[in-house]
């Protein structure tokens, strides 16, 4: 009868050393665990000041200056590496070092959109700006100029003198009635000249199109065509834009009162010994852009004309005037009467007789 308390009490004292026993391994697992997390945390933090010392380093690396001491153009050719790429870079200097820009591009996601081309780097262009030109494609832009007024042969003498075009060759054959606009054009490393051409006619076509359709009512042509052979009229005759609508509203009078033009271009236009002296036989001289001899417009333009002499054409001045002659300064000066025009070609004869004497 008494043994049966003394189990429960033994029981109860093991349970209760079972129960302590276990609170010390669950404090334990808890302190091993906090520790574990504390390593974590720390690791984690040093990572991130690594991480943010590392990136700073890098964004500094990128944007500080390039060694480049002076602007340079280089070729990037198609199907070049990224490693390719760095190597060329870094043989004409414009990046330090090719590691650096290879871990560059794969970290601005450039490295597999880096673009063939002639590239145009400043003196010091910073590594970002330089991965991002040729992930961008910013090719070097050439730049041609060509001058109103000029002969076909001349045009195409303009684009086979150009360095970085490419299919100079193939280039057609074209006369003064192709719609050619003189202007300024960009090009870019390797563009057709062919392409370059067709800009310049699309230019004109547009040109054209638009000034036809705000010319003065009572023009006296009756085509696009016309209009483009009076500019290319007024466009030799003149270089000052101030004259063009003035030398402009001339030949209008005179064709709509039906007077030959008589305009020096016309005549030189069709001449093959012309050297540079204009004289009475060139102006009898039958030919069928020669304005002393034919009455109206030539058949077709003598020159290719710019956008100012195409608007002066398609909206003269109004004006009473139906001659004029040169006045030795660049200029012309005009007259309404024959007679007005004599004195005024007299006293340029004058002033050139002048000139070639030496002023005695």
């Amino acid at each position: 009868m008494l043994l049966f308390p003394i189990r429960l009490v033994l029981a109860a004292q093991t349970q209760v050393y079972c129960l302590k026993n276990l609170n010390n391994k669950k404090r334990n697992f808890s302190m091993s665990k906090n520790i574990k997390s504390g390593h974590i945390l720390v690791s984690a933090f040093i990572l991130l000041i690594l991480f943010v010392a590392v990136t700073g380093l890098w964004a500094m690396l990128i944007t500080t200056k390039g060694p480049l001491k002076e602007d340079k153009m280089v070729q990037v050719a198609a199907g070049q590496s990224v490693g390719s790429i760095a190597k060329t870079l870094k043989a004409h200097n414009v990046v330090s070092s090719e590691f650096l820009f290879k871990l560059s591009s794969k970290m601005m996601f450039a490295d597999k959109t880096m673009q063939a081309g002639m590239y145009e780097f400043d003196a010091e262009t910073p590594l970002r700006d330089v991965i991002k030109k040729l992930a961008r494609g910013h090719t070097a832009q050439f730049k041609l100029t060509v001058p109103e007024g000029l002969r076909s042969y001349e045009v195409i003498d303009i684009l086979k003198a150009q360095e970085f075009l490419t299919d100079k060759d193939k280039l057609p054959k074209i006369t003064e009635s192709d719609l050619l606009l003189p202007e300024t054009y960009m090009f870019t490393y390797g563009e057709s000249a062919k392409n370059v051409l067709a800009r310049m006619k699309d230019g004109m076509v547009k040109a054209l199109d638009e000034v036809w359709e705000n010319r003065a009512d009572d023009l006296p042509v009756d085509s696009k065509e016309e209009l483009l052979v009076l500019a290319s009229i007024i466009e030799k005759e003149t270089a000052l834009d101030s004259e063009r609508n003035e030398i402009a509203g001339v030949f209008v009078n005179r064709l709509k009162k039906g007077m030959k033009l008589q305009s020096d271009p016309t005549v030189i236009y069709g001449l093959t010994d012309y050297d540079g002296d204009i004289t009475r036989k060139h102006l009898r001289t039958m030919h069928p852009h020669n304005t002393y001899v034919i009455k109206g417009l030539p058949p077709t333009p003598i020159a290719h004309p710019g956008l100012a002499s195409l608007k002066a054409a398609a909206n003269p001045a109004e004006t009473e005037n139906l001659f004029f002659v040169a006045d030795m300064t660049g200029g012309h000066v005009f007259a309404k009467t024959n007679a007005e025009h004599e004195k005024n070609v007299e006293a340029y004869l004058k002033k050139y007789r002048e000139l070639v004497s030496g002023g005695k």
